[in-house]
C-alpha cells in the first residue's frame, strides 16, 4: 500500500498498488444500509471514499494522471470540500461523487465480464464477493448523491417530459448525422448499429408508440451517456484539483449538472415503464 501523493495525513485515503486488493469492511459500509444520514455531517465519509475511489483509478489509468496526482494537495481539496457542505453548496462533493460512481461502475463492469468467462478468483479474492462489495459501494454513493442532489441548486430545476423528447430527439438526430458523416470505419460501424437498434426505439417513443423494450433500450442508452459524463467529470476534476483552473470548475459543474438531468430522465422513464408492465398485469 500507498499514501496519496502529496499528502501530509495519514489519515487521508489509501492508495492500491495495481493487484492488491481493497480493504473490506470500511466503516460507513459496516453501518445499517437502511439508514440514511440526513446531513451533511454523515456525507463527508462517503464523499471521501469516493474520493480515494476517485485517486486510485487515476493513478492507474495514465502516465498523465499520475503527473497530476503529485501535484494534488489531498488535505487541501478534504478542506475545500468540508467549507462547501458547511455552506450548502455541495458542487464539488457531487463531482467527487459523480467520479466515485464512474470508477466503481467501471470495475463492476470489468470483473462482470471476467465473471462471464468463468473466472472466479481476482486478487486472491472471490470475483463474487468483489463485485457484490462494489455493488453495495455504488449503492451508498447513490444515496449520498440523491442527498446532495436534493439540497444543492440543482433540486429547484426539475426536468419534464417535454425536455425529455427533446433529448430523445436531438439524440435521434446526432446518430443519424454522426452515421452519414463519421469517416473513422469503427465508428461509423457503431453509428450504423445504432441507427438499426436504437434509433427505432427512439422513434416510437416519440411517437407514444413504445414498448417495454423500447423503454429498456432508451435506459441503457441513458445510462450509456449518464457514465460517459462521469468520465468527463472524472477528467476535469483531477485537472481541476492539480491546477485550480477555474475553467476546468465550470466544466465539472456544468456536467454535473447535466447528471441531474440524465439521472431525472432516467426516473421519468422508469415509472413510465413499470407504468406500463403493471398495466399488462
Amino acid at each position: 500500500m500507498t499514501t496519496y501523493p502529496g499528502s501530509e495525513s495519514e489519515k487521508g485515503p489509501i492508495l492500491h498498488e495495481e493487484g492488491e486488493d481493497l480493504p473490506l469492511g470500511r466503516p460507513f459500509l459496516q453501518e445499517d444500509h437502511e439508514k440514511v444520514a440526513q446531513t451533511f455531517e454523515f456525507q463527508l465519509p462517503v464523499v471521501e471514499d469516493a474520493l480515494g475511489e476517485f485517486l486510485s483509478m487515476s493513478a492507474k489509468e495514465s502516465e498523465g494522471g499520475k503527473e497530476k496526482l503529485r501535484v494534488v494537495d489531498y488535505d487541501a481539496v478534504l478542506e475545500e470540500i468540508k467549507k462547501e457542505l458547511m455552506k450548502n453548496k455541495p458542487i464539488l462533493a457531487l463531482a467527487i461523487i459523480e467520479a466515485g460512481l464512474y470508477c466503481v461502475n467501471k470495475e463492476t463492469e470489468f470483473l462482470e465480464s471476467k465473471k462471464e468467462k468463468g473466472q472466479k478468483i481476482i486478487d486472491g479474492e472471490p470475483l463474487a464477493d468483489r463485485i457484490d462489495f462494489l455493488r453495495t459501494l455504488a449503492i451508498r454513493y447513490g444515496r449520498t448523491e440523491d442527498f446532495l442532489f436534493t439540497h444543492s441548486d440543482f433540486s429547484e430545476i426539475l426536468p419534464s417530459k417535454d425536455h425529455l423528447l427533446k433529448y430523445v430527439a436531438d439524440e435521434k438526430q446526432d446518430i443519424e448525422n454522426m452515421a452519414k458523416k463519421e469517416e473513422n470505419e469503427a465508428l461509423r460501424k457503431l453509428y450504423d448499429s445504432r441507427l438499426k437498434s436504437v434509433v427505432p426505439a427512439y422513434d416510437r417513443f416519440l411517437k407514444g408508440q413504445q414498448v417495454v423494450g423500447d423503454y429498456n433500450t432508451l435506459l441503457s442508452a441513458l445510462e450509456e451517456r449518464l457514465q460517459i459524463v462521469r468520465e468527463l467529470i472524472n477528467d476535469d476534476l483531477l485537472e481541476y484539483m492539480a491546477t485550480k483552473n477555474e475553467a476546468k470548475i465550470d466544466e465539472v459543474k456544468r456536467n454535473t449538472k447535466l447528471v441531474y438531468t440524465l439521472r431525472s430522465f432516467l426516473a421519468l422513464m422508469e415509472g413510465e415503464r413499470n407504468e406500463k408492465i403493471a398495466l399488462r398485469r
